[in-house]
């Protein structure tokens, strides 16, 4: 079977779509009647004008020019590169292509091969944003329909999203990271795994409800595991309508009670789990509250009406990851492990000011 690269293929549509345009106009013998307009100026007049004008900005032009390049082979290569994660765990064959300058003591430029993950010498999977510590529901009142990380949202507050599992999450079960740090042995995607340091985004500055629970997203923890023993189970490819790729990530960190205070910080319920419903039609404003009891039910109140949702982790894996790593546990399968770092006491997010603001 005859195997097309993804950018080549796409080109070539650009390319046949640009001749057929070009060649159009030049079939039309009378352009100016056909344009609807008087013009006194010959198309080679026209761009000598252009390129002088373009001539003192060249250099932005090429950089803008190398941007929409990188971008468009982004879009393009971004899906296959996370999919193909997915087949490797999945023992499929997956094609290997590289280009490169060449060395002396390295003279290839090319290679093209195919490999299954019991052909690669080390196969790391490293996260470096998992288990997000509560999350704001998202919804949408605006005219339109809203492509966005939280998924499809309807027009005039017709859904809301969430994320986490709420009860079961395990950041919510320990607010603070007592027991979570670096070097904590974890359950990744059907594999043990290791909390390797704070994920990106960490944030110990968000207001916290009456239960000691951080409303809207705080903690985050990087997770790194042997991607040979994970399973498609828990490691999924997904793509989200019209925003772009992500990996469904399964993970499970046990909490050792300790004591009183970690006895009653793992009895946390989804009615004691408060976060924020931000309106993606208006830049993500916060227009509520709500808890994660109703969001399971099915519906809430936005605005004086009943709002459907629907939650982007899926509590059937929370429960299904839980028994698991339970299992190995009592099996003596899985020893706990205590943090040899402990997580932040205190940090915060920072934003990116552009120059020109």
């Amino acid at each position: 079977m005859m195997h097309l690269n993804p950018l080549v293929l796409v080109g070539a549509v650009i390319g046949v779509i640009t001749a057929l345009l070009v060649a159009a106009y030049a079939a039309v013998k009378d352009k100016k009647t056909a344009m609807g307009f008087e013009r006194n100026m010959e198309d080679g007049e026209i761009m000598r004008r252009l390129a002088r004008y373009a001539r003192p900005y060249l250099s932005k032009f090429l950089i803008v020019g190398v941007l929409m390049l990188f971008s468009i082979a982004y879009d393009i290569i971004s899906p296959l590169i996370v999919g193909r994660i997915e087949e490797l765990v999945a023992g499929r064959s997956v094609t290997l292509e590289a280009w490169g300058k060449g060395t002396d003591d390295y003279p290839r430029r090319h290679i093209r091969s195919h490999v299954t993950l019991d052909d690669i010498n080390e196969a790391i999977l490293y996260n470096p944003r998992n288990c997000y510590q509560n999350y704001n529901a998202a919804t949408n009142s605006s005219e339109r329909m809203l492509h966005t990380y939280m998924g499809t949202l309807l027009p005039k507050l017709r859904n809301v999203s969430y994320s986490t599992a709420g009860e079961l999450s395990p950041l919510l079960n320990d607010p603070t990271c007592r027991t979570i740090g670096m070097g904590t042995r974890i359950f990744l995607c059907g594999a043990r795994g290791y909390v390797s340091w704070q994920g990106t985004q960490f944030n110990t500055s968000k207001p916290v409800n009456e239960h000691g629970i951080p409303i809207g997203g705080a903690r985050t923890v990087a997770a790194i595991g042997n991607l040979r023993e994970m399973s498609t189970d828990y490691l999924r490819a997904a793509y989200y309508e019209k925003y772009g790729v992500s990996l469904f990530v399964g993970v499970g960190i046990p909490i050792p009670l300790l004591d009183e205070e970690l006895a009653h910080d793992v009895s946390i319920r989804n009615e004691q789990i408060t976060t924020n419903i931000l309106d993606f039609g208006e830049e993500e404003r916060p227009i509520g509250q709500t808890n994660y009891a109703e969001l399971r039910s099915g519906s809430i109140e936005v605005r004086g009406q009943r709002v459907r949702t629907a939650p982007v982790a899926s509590l059937r894996k929370a429960r299904e990851i839980a028994e698991t790593l339970k299992g190995w546990i009592a099996r003596g399968e899985f020893l706990l492990t205590e943090p040899v770092q402990p997580m932040p006491a205190h940090s915060t997010v920072k934003g990116l000011k552009a120059d020109d603001e």
